[in-house]
């Protein structure tokens, strides 16, 4: 228990440094987000954090509790996903939503190529400009959606 509380701690410390994301009002949202996009693409592709993936999910599958309790709610990278949206909205570049089910949303457009594919198929990383396209389109779909 102790091993995978630290393997878990260890996750999170590294997704922490991996990503720093806070909104600007000067910058135009289509960059900020695809940015953060990026990094998280990166992060799920890095040997690393894949691996300490793999273990943390096995775990999770054993005991749903246990994730709820490491974790709370939320995934990793959502609570910074939704200060940007709100700050986005605070300032009307964004339109009102259910801000919880749109970082979710956003998130799983990545997880979708760079996290469940490689950890259920074993599928192998995507390349650069693959990582590119799933980030540039997942950023297009959300704000064509919520801009």
């Amino acid at each position: 228990d102790r091993l995978f509380e630290e393997i878990v701690t260890r996750l999170k410390e590294r997704a922490s440094a991996a990503i720093q994301f806070t909104y600007c009002l000067e910058k135009p949202l289509h960059g900020e987000l695809r940015v953060f996009c990026r990094s998280v693409i990166e992060f799920h592709c890095s040997a690393d954090a894949r691996m300490l993936v793999r273990v943390v999910v096995s775990r999770f599958l054993q005991t749903p509790e246990l994730a709820k309790e490491m974790f709370g709610n939320s995934k990793m990278f959502e609570s910074l996903l939704r200060d940007w949206i709100r700050a986005a909205q605070h300032d009307g570049r964004l339109r009102d939503c259910d801000v919880p089910f749109a970082s979710k949303q956003l998130l799983a457009l990545l997880e979708s190529f760079v996290v469940w594919p490689q950890l259920i198929k074993n599928a192998p990383t995507p390349s650069s400009s693959t990582r590119d396209k799933i980030a540039n389109s997942a950023v297009e779909m959300f704000l064509k959606y919520y801009e």
